[in-house]
């Protein structure tokens, strides 16, 4: 038995209804769901009690622990009113051309999704039942970018163990002097204590299980204080800040500037993946072995 959970969740927040460009209909997320639930891994799944039957066609209890997680869920949480008073504001849908059309902005209950996925973990570390020794998530519609393969053929999943120590996150380039997703760059840069020149992905990310705690609650705190100061940008924004400022718990490892997670999959089956800590900026561990 693998000592990896991995945890998902999936709703339906209206997509499909957005214009061209941002449009993606529920079902193609379900299809891309249904491609996930194929790995053997253990794995915690949140979704509305609807979502049940389609999740137990594919898994059995053995190894699939369902969580029902209604979408009222996130439109009642506290943050919930704070998110909608940043969306709806002119300011901060005019900082750059894109933004105003974008999910985050067009939709209510894109960012209160996307920035619970820590929460969620959270939740799925006190609730496993699986006794597990890590956990990550791993968004339900990944494999339209990441071929399955390297869950259910390569294995790369099992690699883990041996490339976290504590907490993970995969990192991309990024330069501007403006905005991250949203989030206004000197301010995420004076959170950060330093310059940021790359972004933390939000698609896989986790670590072992006894430090979800600590980093639920940094999370946490820095998504109060800085929706508190009228400062969104999406979770990967939060993730960023943290992976520079708390790297005693944080490592990453680095893709190429497209932000696709395919080559930390590659680097991974290949065991070329570096480890690495915002402190040095050096490789700090990489021990993957044959």
């Amino acid at each position: 038995m693998s000592n990896i959970t991995l945890v998902t969740g999936i709703w339906d927040i209206g997509r499909g209804e957005l214009t061209e460009g941002w449009s993606r209909p529920y079902q193609h997320y379900l299809d891309k769901f249904e491609k996930l639930l194929e790995v053997e891994e253990n794995l915690i799944v949140f979704g509305d009690e609807e979502l049940r039957e389609f999740v137990f066609k594919k898994r059995k209890p053995e190894n699939t622990q369902f969580i029902v997680r209604p979408l009222s869920w996130f439109t009642n949480s506290e943050f919930f009113p704070l998110i909608q008073k940043i969306r709806t504001n002119p300011d901060w849908q005019n900082q750059v051309g894109w933004l105003k059309e974008s999910t985050q902005a067009r939709l209510e209950n894109y960012n209160p999704l996307v920035m619970s996925k820590v929460f969620l973990l959270h939740d799925a570390k006190i609730m496993d039942q699986f006794n597990s020794e890590y956990m990550f998530w791993i968004d339900a519609g990944l494999t339209k970018t990441i071929h399955p393969g390297y869950f259910t053929h390569d294995k790369v999943l099992d690699k883990l163990p041996q490339l976290v120590k504590n907490f993970h996150f995969v990192c991309f380039p990024y330069e501007t002097n403006s905005e991250i997703h949203g989030f206004k760059y000197q301010e995420l840069c004076d959170l950060a204590g330093k310059p940021v020149n790359m972004v933390a992905r939000a698609g896989f990310f986790g670590g072992k299980k006894d430090v979800i705690s600590e980093i639920n609650s940094i999370y946490y705190g820095l998504m109060y204080d800085t929706l508190s100061q009228g400062l969104m940008g999406t979770e990967e924004s939060l993730f960023t800040i943290m992976t520079y400022k708390y790297s005693n718990l944080i490592t990453y490892s680095e893709i190429e500037g497209n932000g696709l997670m395919g080559k930390f999959f590659e680097d991974l089956k290949d065991m070329t993946v570096e480890v690495k800590s915002e402190v040095s900026k050096d490789v700090v561990v990489n021990n993957l072995t044959p």
